[in-house]
């Protein structure tokens, strides 16, 4: 509040801002995956999250860096396998005890707390391709596995009726390793992820 001699002549409200994509992005997982938010902070920008938010997310605010551990524990105990992102230490203890725990950071440099993934912040709006060409890269794993089994299957079949000779059979085994090595090469990099925002 601004008062010139005890007459107030204005006031500033400052407001949360939301990181450039997020509501892109949390419509776009919302899609796929269960959505919850877990904060320190008290619950004053809880309206303006719900206005883009999955109508199904559950909020928590005012928790505890210990409370934010025991419910991902929780979660996980009943089957989820949680994805956690945080942005700071008092997200350590949720970030570890989470299936995949993503820390974002401002400066890769700084220190950031122990996390299976280090995110530059405005790299978070491509979470979603991020997650996609993971999913997309388990299912080549196991056109390659599926690959390999079939193609070993059969080297197998022919070795045992003794139709190969060991000069053929020497050759087909590291045929197979590179083939299913040039397979899964082919498969991933046609998946291109999207190009990262660099100062």
């Amino acid at each position: 509040y601004i008062l010139i001699k005890d007459e107030l002549k204005g006031k500033f409200l400052f407001h949360s801002s939301i990181r450039q994509g997020m509501e892109q992005l949390v419509q776009a997982l919302g899609k796929q995956l269960e959505i919850h938010v877990i904060s320190g902070d008290k619950p004053r920008d809880q309206e303006q999250l719900k206005s883009f938010f999955p109508v199904n997310t559950q909020f928590h605010f005012n928790k505890q860096p210990l409370d934010k551990k025991n419910y991902i524990e929780r979660l996980q105990q009943n089957g989820h396998r949680v994805m956690m992102i945080g942005d700071g230490l008092n997200d350590a203890g949720a970030l570890n005890e989470a299936f995949v725990g993503i820390a974002l950071s401002e400066n890769l440099v700084r220190f950031t707390p122990s996390s299976d993934v280090i995110l530059k912040a405005e790299n978070l709006r491509y979470l979603n391709e991020y997650y996609r060409y993971m999913v997309q890269g388990k299912t080549f794993l196991k056109w390659c596995f599926a690959f390999s089994l079939v193609y070993n299957l059969t080297g197998i079949g022919f070795a045992v009726s003794g139709q190969l000779t060991p000069l053929i059979a020497a050759i087909l085994m590291p045929l197979s390793s590179i083939t299913v090595i040039s397979l899964a090469t082919l498969l991933t990099v046609r998946k291109r992820l999207p190009a990262l925002h660099e100062e």
